[in-house]
Order: C-alpha cells, then sequence, then structure tokens
C-alpha cells in the first residue's frame, strides 16, 4: 500500500452514523393514526415506526419467522389500507419471504430471481427511508454542497492508521494516538495559535461552510486542533430555511430562529446505523498535522449528548478537514450490528432535537 505525495487517514471500527429527518406529508398524516393498525390497543405509534421499518431489514436470527410474518400476525391489513394508505403501497411491494420460487420480477428495470432474500420490488431500507422523510442528506443531492451529511461519531475506541509519503506513521486507538489536551490560552484567554493553525482555521471560517464560526477547544499530541461549534449550513437550513434574517449578525439568534423552524419535533425521526466500516480521509500532499483541524458539532454538551446519546469524552469528532477544506470520507461497511428508527417528539417543546444538538 502506498500512497507517495499524498496521505491517507484510516477510522475503522464500529462508526454509529445518524441520519434526522423530518416525516413527509402525507405520511405524517397518516403516521397520526397508525397506532390504530394494531390488533393489540396497547401498541404506539412508535411500535408502527419500528414494525414497518423491520420488513426492510435482516430478519431476526433468533427468531422462526420472517419479519414480514411477525407483522402480519400483528398489523390488521384491512385497517392499514384504509388508514394508512401510502404505507399500504409501500406494504404491497413487500413479497412473501417465506415462498421460495424461480418467478422473476423486475426491480429498477432489471430482472430479479424471487427469492425469500428480496423483499420489495421497489425498496430496500435507505430507499424506503427517502420515500417517507426529508432530510439534509437529500438536500445535499441537489446542490454543490461540500458537505457529506452522514453524521458520524468518531469515539475513542476506534482504530486509527495514518500514511503519509508512501509510510504508515501512526496507529492505534483513536483516542490514545490524538491524546487531546486543552487548548493553550493567551492573556486575554483567545487559543494560542501557530502561523500554520491559524491560516488553516481562519481559511475554515471565511469558507462560510458553518453557521457558527467553529472555535478550537483543545490539541492533538501532533498539534492538531480538534473545534467545536461546527453546524454545516445543508444542517442549518434544514432546520431553520435561508431567510436573510437569520443570518444578520446584528439580530440575536435565538429570538429569531423561533420564527423560523421549518418543521416541529412531532415529525421528526432519527435512525442510527451502527456500522462495522472503515473511513478513508485522503489528502493530495504530505501531511502537516497542524493543518488538520478535527471538527465536532454544537457547543453544548447536554445538547449533544442527549441528540446522540454520546458524552463528550466518547465523541471526540464528526467532521475532519484539512488546510480549510472539509474532507469527505469515502467509506467501507463490512457489517452493521443494528439499525435503530424512533421518534424524537418531546412534550416539552417543539423545537426539533436536530436544532438543539447544534445550539449552546
Amino acid at each position: 500500500m502506498t500512497f507517495s505525495n499524498t496521505s491517507e487517514i484510516h477510522i475503522s471500527g464500529r462508526i454509529d452514523n445518524f441520519l434526522f429527518g423530518a416525516m413527509k406529508d402525507p405520511y405524517f398524516q397518516e403516521f397520526q393514526n397508525a397506532n390504530q393498525v394494531f390488533k393489540d390497543s396497547s401498541k404506539t405509534k412508535q411500535d408502527f415506526l419500528e414494525s414497518f421499518f423491520s420488513l426492510f431489514l435482516e430478519n431476526n436470527p433468533f427468531e422462526n419467522k420472517t419479519n414480514l410474518e411477525i407483522f402480519n400476525e400483528n398489523i390488521d391489513v384491512n385497517k392499514l389500507q384504509k388508514l394508512c394508505p401510502h404505507f399500504y403501497k409501500i406494504y404491497q411491494t413487500v413479497l412473501p419471504e417465506s415462498l421460495e420460487s424461480k418467478e422473476i420480477v423486475n426491480k429498477d428495470g432489471e430482472a430479479y430471481l424471487k427469492t425469500e432474500n428480496i423483499r420489495s420490488t421497489e425498496y430496500d431500507h435507505y430507499s424506503f427511508l427517502e420515500e417517507i422523510l426529508d432530510s439534509p442528506s437529500h438536500l445535499s443531492q441537489n446542490t454543490n454542497s461540500q458537505i457529506d451529511n452522514q453524521f458520524r461519531v468518531f469515539s475513542n475506541d476506534l482504530f486509527i492508521e495514518i500514511y503519509s509519503d508512501g509510510n504508515k506513521i501512526e496507529e492505534g486507538q483513536l483516542g490514545e494516538v490524538l491524546a487531546l489536551k486543552e487548548a493553550e490560552l493567551d492573556d486575554d484567554f483567545n487559543f494560542k495559535f501557530s502561523e500554520k493553525q491559524k491560516k488553516a482555521h481562519d481559511s475554515f471560517n471565511q469558507k462560510k461552510l458553518s453557521y457558527w464560526d467553529v472555535d478550537p477547544s483543545s490539541v492533538t499530541k501532533q498539534n492538531s486542533i480538534r473545534s467545536d461549534g461546527f453546524w454545516p449550513l445543508d444542517y442549518f437550513k434544514f432546520v431553520l430555511g435561508d431567510s436573510p434574517e437569520l443570518f444578520d449578525k446584528k439580530n440575536n439568534f435565538f429570538a429569531v430562529a423561533n420564527n423560523h423552524f421549518k418543521f416541529d419535533r412531532l415529525k421528526e425521526v432519527k435512525v442510527i446505523f451502527s456500522n462495522m466500516s472503515k473511513c478513508i480521509f485522503t489528502l493530495d500532499e504530505k501531511i502537516d498535522f497542524e493543518k488538520l483541524s478535527f471538527l465536532r458539532c454544537g457547543l453544548d454538551e447536554n445538547c449533544r449528548s442527549a441528540s446522540i446519546n454520546y458524552e463528550d469524552d466518547m465523541n471526540i469528532f464528526n467532521f475532519l478537514a484539512y488546510n480549510g477544506e472539509l474532507i469527505k470520507p469515502n467509506e467501507t461497511i463490512s457489517g452493521d450490528k443494528g439499525i435503530q428508527i424512533s421518534l424524537t417528539e418531546n412534550n416539552d417543546t417543539k423545537q426539533p432535537a436536530f436544532y438543539e444538538l447544534f445550539i449552546s
């Protein structure tokens, strides 16, 4: 493996990826009555969301029945058709997994042999989520955004390898290799930048890839910066839009924001993909650690941990930048440790949890 005149940062292990989305109409309207389609009256809308999503996931190896069979046992299909016709239309694409035959089915213009491995003629778990949810990931596909909208948590126990100019120069557990320590401050309590650090930091903020300017909070033993406060604009606009009022720094942001929420928490859905994978960040030069920045979203630990269930001592960073540019990783998934889907509704506030993830 050689990387002459380039560098690569490999991070591998269980990397949790978060997708936040808002349920589209008319799915949201149908979802209000979704608990009524269960034969068991104690079931909730959350139960419906999990049950329906299971139709696009691997069957539980500890169950004797397929996910579809379990779904059909618990759901009154006639009520599903009546109360949730759009969900029912998706349900109709799901093939009986218990049947094996040589029947040919068409999907995306291609012919497939119908087997128990084909769950739907139209959807997998990703395309199902795209069908029912709006999310920043979808927004970025329609722009020239530099943001990779997969919200990843890079934690202490992941394995990191750093290659520079054809040589492996670092390897080990992420937390131990980075060995973060508090940033050194000057007499005015400002971060003491080196010349290279300052240039990379200022370049990133000048590109306005984040609503907030990122703020150095600690340094690695290689003299790279870890900064907080990264709020990617695609995420920001998904929650709040792009009104000039929001970007006028003369306004009190928190007073203005309350008038611009594009959805409330009742519509919000969070999906966690717990993948065993490797993310490779590629740099087009021999690495200079002082140009390397580890970016963490948000400014407040309570908001971060409530939204992603990771305390700050484990959530090391979420995005990586080099010399002022965001670096999108190439991720290879070797297996998954499960997928969780849930509502983030909260009776105390209508503010999206996704918004609270970023604010201080």
